[in-house]
């Protein structure tokens, strides 16, 4: 299966120009209190996170050991992690199908 890029034909938009559209269609409003909402312990939600927006240690890590950042890779054995995922198909191809994309998707175990 090849990989589909749909932004290929586009360059990145840096993030002052996604600020000067989001200026247009606020109308002067102002940013904090239209886009940003607050979680039940008040905690800012911004509209938009980039890379940019991320700690750099987190690009390395993995769950349950410092900077306890969710990473990319972990195994049960090494830090006590188990991402499960049930199935019930009574097709095994289309089992297996799914399976398959579960493994690609970071699934670290099955229930079947």
């Amino acid at each position: 299966m090849s990989e589909i890029s749909l932004n290929e034909d586009f360059e990145d938009p840096s993030r002052e120009e996604w600020l000067a559209l989001v200026d247009k269609v606020l109308k002067g409003s102002a940013f904090d209190k239209r886009l940003v909402s607050r979680n039940a312990d008040g905690l800012p939600i911004a509209p938009l996170y980039t890379r940019a927006d991320t700690i750099a240690e987190a690009q390395n890590a993995v769950p349950g050991k410092a900077p306890f950042q969710r990473g990319s890779a972990a195994t049960v054995e090494d830090y006590g992690w188990d991402i499960r995922q049930s199935h019930g198909d009574l097709d095994p191809a289309a089992t297996n199908k799914e399976l398959l994309q579960d493994l690609s998707g970071g699934v670290t175990s099955f229930t079947l």
